[in-house]
């Protein structure tokens, strides 16, 4: 089962870039900027042209936040 539900919420959720803290395999904290691309059951996939590719574990992740949400009037 999926930690996220994206299924209800994929366009609203994908594309979009997000700061991302999580724990690297020796457990210390890790933080990127970068653009969500898919999710899976068990992976986040981030990616863009200047930084590449990151996967990441959903379970390491300790915090996750949308930085360009829509400006609301």
């Amino acid at each position: 089962m999926s930690m996220l539900p994206i299924q209800e919420d994929k366009d609203k959720i994908l594309g979009r870039k997000y700061n991302v803290e999580f724990l690297d395999g020796r457990g210390r904290p890790c933080t990127l900027n970068n653009t969500l691309v898919n999710v899976d059951n068990t992976y986040f996939w981030f990616s863009s042209k200047e930084d590449g590719l990151s996967i990441i574990k959903q379970d390491r992740v300790t915090f996750m936040y949308c930085t360009d949400k829509p400006k609301f009037e």
